[in-house]
């Protein structure tokens, strides 16, 4: 699989912390960045093929990844690559995934892998994806989404905007036919941890039909309208995981390293 990261996903959560950095080099546990946790993951499930799709404030972040040799991703096929704004013809500051995606299209066509995995940095993690890209192939699913199931923070809910989607899942067994954008449902629901795993000719294909429609959000334009027509697996994360959601839940997730 091919890692695609966006690091500045939910920058708009913590903005006293993003006036010179954006959320994927936020300090977490004193020596670590919080994409520390998502490359990790993805490096040691032996994905070597990642993309970070940025759009401001990123020096920090490629000041703190280099080259990528921590992760062994110093290579000549693969490796780690950051992608900036204008860095390449027709790329620009993007809204959203589909903005985002649309602009490294010639990329991704040239690419050998098999299937894609769209994450954000927001959530600092152990996540085995190996289990879950075997999941999504032994389903047969066009998409696989993973989840948790727990109640929707407070902070995500006061904060809500269009800067903030977040997605809860109405689910029948495995299978999500409906995705709710920014519900206010009390109790625990099925809550996105904005991990998909897609074929990638498949987001190829719909990522192209989405732009020149002007579509911008992947999961609202492509994923929510189409709960019928696609096959939507969830996958159900049930580890620990710290969701960076305000200024609050970062400090209570770097305090509980204490315990």
């Amino acid at each position: 699989a091919l890692g695609l990261v966006f690091p500045n996903s939910y920058d708009a959560t913590i903005p006293d912390l993003v006036n010179v950095r954006l959320m994927a080099s936020i300090p977490f546990a004193s020596r670590y960045r919080l994409i520390d946790f998502m490359l990790s993951s993805m490096t040691n499930c032996g994905i070597d093929n990642i993309s970070m799709i940025v759009k401001n404030n990123y020096h920090s972040l490629m000041d703190h990844l280099g080259s990528g040799r921590e992760w062994d991703l110093t290579r000549k096929n693969g490796g780690l690559s950051i992608y900036p704004p204008y860095s390449e013809k027709g790329m620009k500051v993007y809204a959203g995934r589909v903005d985002g995606l649309a602009s490294i299209l010639p990329t991704l066509k040239d690419q050998k892998e098999k299937y894609v995995i769209l994450a954000d940095s927001n959530i600092a993690v152990n996540f085995d994806f190996k289990a879950m890209l075997d999941a999504h192939i032994a389903s047969g699913a066009d998409v696989t989404v993973a989840y948790a199931k727990e109640e929707i923070p407070e902070a995500m809910i006061k904060n809500q905007d269009f800067s903030n989607l977040y997605f809860t899942f109405r689910m029948d067994g495995n299978r999500i036919n409906k995705i709710y954008i920014n519900s206010e449902e009390k109790g625990v629901q099925n809550l996105s941890m904005n991990i998909y795993i897609i074929d990638r000719e498949f987001l190829i294909k719909e990522i192209t039909a989405a732009f020149v429609r002007g579509y911008v959000y992947f999961e609202r334009d492509i994923l929510a309208p189409n709960t019928d027509k696609f096959n939507i697996q969830g996958y159900e994360f049930n580890g620990y995981k710290a969701r960076i959601c305000d200024m609050k839940s970062y400090f209570d997730e770097n305090m509980k390293l204490l315990d």
